[in-house]
């Protein structure tokens, strides 16, 4: 303290000093003493900077160490999440884009324009449960959800959850090589819990929810409000939720299972889908929240931003 007392004291006196005069060389004495490690440097005159910066940081007591707070950049997992089952998934890599080692084709840059046009919309509406459905059985909506998913889930920090709901013929266990029971068919019938039915992957941001042993009353489990529950329960914990349905031109679950969800994505085939169809399924989904169309199987077309190439 004595030192950056003299300090003080004398870059008063120069402070008052002409102009034209050179200032004093400082003392050895009144410059702070160098760190033990740190390499010798020429003594400079103090100024009133350096002063203010010696005293503005005066060395205090090493505070008590504190265990390590979690990085609000990465939250740890809530606890149904963190409990949830992690099961080994074998998933099918010739259907899943992102994982067959060609990350820059055709099929994944549109994926990846997909996922932005989510967020896009994202900023004019709330949306987070995205259902997936198609016009017509066999074009493809699971093999969009699923990939669409993987494309969410390379994304850092972005927690997917996948869920089937086509009871009648579920099968994105299937192509994420998951095991498919118990699923959302036992949770409905109520034999089974969220905590059993909710497993995860070796890919830590992607879960699943598959859909279960077959059910013979689809349309009418659904219909309860135990799904609307689950989702309510489960989906804060999740940036985005796919949900994927049977397809909505034949069967009346998908309208149900929409009114469950902040917005509906179709699938069509291209080359296949019947105009019409396609047509009578959109005018009946424009009240359930349409997002827009999704085109399958089509030549790739430069330009175009919903065309995929399903294997």
């Amino acid at each position: 303290m004595s030192r950056i007392h003299e300090a003080l004291k004398r870059a008063e006196r120069e402070k008052g000093r002409a102009p034209a005069q050179e200032p004093e060389p400082a003392p050895a004495a009144a410059a702070p003493a160098a760190a033990p490690a740190a390499p010798a440097r020429p003594l400079e005159s103090p100024t009133a900077a350096t002063v203010i910066t010696r005293i503005e940081t005066p060395a205090v007591p090493a505070a008590p160490a504190r265990p390590a707070a979690p990085s609000p950049s990465r939250p740890a997992l809530p606890a149904l999440l963190e409990g949830c089952r992690q099961t080994r998934w074998q998933s099918d890599a010739s259907k899943l884009f992102f994982l067959n080692g060609k990350n820059q084709t055709f099929a994944t840059e549109q994926l990846r324009m997909l996922r932005s046009r989510l967020y896009q919309e994202r900023e004019r509406r709330a949306l987070k449960i995205v259902l997936v459905t198609s016009a017509m059985p066999g074009e493809g909506k699971t093999f969009i959800c699923a990939n669409l998913a993987h494309a969410i889930a390379r994304q850092q920090e972005k927690r997917v959850l996948l869920v089937d709901c086509d009871l009648r013929s579920p099968s994105l266990h299937v192509i994420l090589g998951a095991p498919g029971e118990p699923g959302l068919a036992a949770y409905l019938k109520e034999e089974a819990g969220v905590e059993q039915i909710l497993q995860r992957g070796p890919q830590e941001n992607l879960f699943l929810i598959p859909g279960g042993g077959g059910a013979a009353n689809p349309a009418e489990l659904v219909a309860r409000g135990r799904l609307k529950s689950m989702l309510s329960q489960l989906t804060p914990h999740f940036d985005w939720v796919l949900v994927d349905s049977p397809a909505a031109g034949p069967m009346a679950d998908a309208l149900t299972i929409a009114d469950c969800c902040d917005g509906v994505l179709l699938v069509v085939q291209g080359g296949n889908t019947p105009y019409d169809v396609a047509q009578g399924v959109v005018q009946e989904l424009r009240e359930k929240r349409l997002l827009g169309v999704v085109l399958n199987r089509a030549n790739p077309v430069h330009g175009s931003a919903s065309r995929f190439a399903s294997q």
